[in-house]
């Protein structure tokens, strides 16, 4: 008994010995090639970051820090730089060996210095760039290399031209855009807001679409780089060829359809209309409670600001909340009230309604390549 008892003693003294001074060790370790920024993790969350050779450290305490290379390097020395975990007296290390990535080098017309771009493990790229129209000109560049399709779908949408996409597909919303996006004066909104740029905003806007058509220029000459998603859309192949050069109106009509996405009411203002037309005093099932309920004439806070052509109605007072307030009669707009909510439940798919779980990111993936099979 007694000698169990001491070995238990021996054990815990031993067990809280090693659990004081576990062995720290960092991943990477020992020596690694590397192109771009690189994490790196300590099994410590108390660990010291030290650097020793060229580029930086993203934080100098905790579990995690990330390694940056210098922007430039000698195409023919690369450089060596160890970082270097500390604790409590214990230490170790990672040996990174740098050299310039190997991607493509690209030619952007208009650049005022020269621009490295890296890739780190996650594959987000990195600008380092000696001025602010360089790097929105590489943005450019980058974002049409990774995304071109995405970008070109939804500037044709934006501007009402995606049956030049999809065919005669697309004709109904490009009825609808051409509709809803313009000025009162008939004109189309991107090349208003283009007109209203300040000198420089629009020197960035203009340097991005100098990036974006100055990678449409190198798939040119690299056809066999066309994005595959314009291969499924059938009819004629498309070519390089077939993609417009980027505007700045381009990137505008882009932004408008983000912002008309995030704040049209179009399908709130409709339903309230439907739902007079059902529950009104006029309607097919006519329920003053119900109505008085869910309809209010007045805002609680005139929060909207009116142009100064706008009409500036007098609000009539709150209705008490068990009367039933006035309605007109809506049954003439019934059509046109089913037809304008048919027109957005047409709409909505193609701009990636937030609430139906649409993102910049989505994929399928076929059932022959899943576990499940579906």
């Amino acid at each position: 008994m007694r000698i169990l008892t001491v070995a238990g003693i021996l054990f815990l003294a031993v067990a809280g010995c090693s659990k004081q001074n576990p062995t720290l060790y960092v991943s990477p370790s020992g020596t690694q090639n590397i192109s771009g920024p690189t994490d790196i993790t300590a099994n410590l969350s108390d660990a010291s970051w030290t650097l020793t050779g060229p580029g930086s450290l993203s934080a100098s305490r905790g579990s995690t820090t990330t390694y940056r290379p210098p922007a430039i390097l000698s195409a023919t020395t690369p450089a060596t730089a160890t970082v270097i975990a500390t604790t409590e007296g214990r230490s170790a290390s990672v040996t990174f060996s740098v050299t310039p990535p190997q991607g493509q080098a690209g030619v952007i017309p208009g650049l005022q210095a020269p621009v490295a771009v890296t890739y780190d493990a996650q594959q987000i790229p990195h600008i380092f760039c000696a001025g602010q129209l360089d790097c929105f000109a590489v943005q450019g560049y980058l974002q049409a290399q990774d995304r071109l399709f995405q970008m070109d779908f939804f500037r044709r949408a934006g501007r009402g031209t995606l049956a030049s996409l999809l065919g005669v597909g697309g004709a109904p919303q490009d009825k609808q855009i051409l509709t809803v996006f313009v000025t009162r004066d008939g004109k189309r909104i991107e090349d208003v807001l283009v007109a209203a740029l300040d000198a420089n905003t629009r020197a960035l806007l203009d340097a991005y679409s100098g990036g974006v058509n100055a990678y449409l220029a190198f798939l040119a000459a690299h056809p066999t780089l066309m994005p595959q998603e314009y291969a499924q859309l059938g009819g004629a192949p498309f070519t390089p060829a077939d993609i417009p050069q980027w505007t700045p109106q381009d990137t505008l009509a882009i932004g408008r359809l983000q912002q008309f996405q995030l704040s049209e009411t179009i399908e709130k203002e409709t339903a309230y209309g439907q739902f007079a037309l059902t529950y009104g005093p006029t309607g097919a099932k006519p329920d003053a409670g119900k109505f008085a309920a869910y309809v209010r004439a007045q805002q609680p806070l005139q929060g909207y600001t009116l142009s100064s052509t706008d009409a500036r109605p007098i609000a009539p007072p709150h209705a008490p909340f068990h009367s039933a307030p006035s309605a007109p009669d809506l049954t003439r707009w019934a059509p046109a009230l089913a037809q304008l909510g048919a027109n957005m439940d047409e709409l909505r798919p193609v701009f990636g309604a937030l609430h139906l779980g649409s993102g910049s990111n989505n994929w399928v993936v076929d059932g022959a390549h899943s576990a499940t099979g579906k």
